[in-house]
């Protein structure tokens, strides 16, 4: 008999060691409230700010519409003022503008410099005596409005070959 209470004393001594190191009931109860009060807390944080940026969302959307309508509206506008000016530049009109400002410049006189434009696009031709007269031409043909692109086949000969 004094050899079964040892073994049962041994048995409930083992029993309590274990029992030491796990945490009782009420503490594993407590433990998981408190993870599902910071759960919770969490859920309700993610719910607000999933809010905050619906709100966001929605103000993003009315300020985009927002501006899609003023950008209808200045399409609108555009087009009106369009059908109002019917001006459209074509080539023959720009060659006449073009040879008329190279007609008039000072530094290109004395010089036959022919102008070709086709679809807004200038070919200058003819024979200078200094590169700084083919620059003012394509300058010139540069800066009359509606010209697309000046392409230069404007020779410069040496002062002694030069042609007028």
């Amino acid at each position: 008999m004094a050899r079964g209470l040892a073994w049962g004393a041994a048995l409930t001594l083992l029993s309590g060691l274990c029992a030491c190191g796990e945490p009782s009931i009420e503490e594993k109860l407590s433990n998981a409230e408190a993870l599902l009060i910071d759960a919770r807390a969490a859920v309700q944080e993610a719910q607000e700010q999933v809010e905050e940026t619906q709100e966001s969302l929605e103000q993003a959307q009315t300020d985009v519409e927002a501006a899609r309508q003023e950008l209808r509206d200045a399409e609108s506008r555009l087009a009106e003022v369009e059908s109002k000016v019917d001006f459209r530049v074509t080539d023959a009109l720009l060659f006449r503008a073009i040879q008329q400002r190279l007609l008039e410049a000072d530094e290109l006189a004395d010089l036959a410099i022919r102008a070709e434009v086709v679809r807004g696009k200038v070919t200058l031709q003819g024979s200078v005596s200094r590169p700084e007269a083919r620059d003012t031409a394509i300058e010139i043909a540069k800066g009359v409005p509606g010209v697309a692109t000046v392409d230069s086949r404007i020779e410069v000969l040496e002062e002694s070959g030069a042609a007028p």
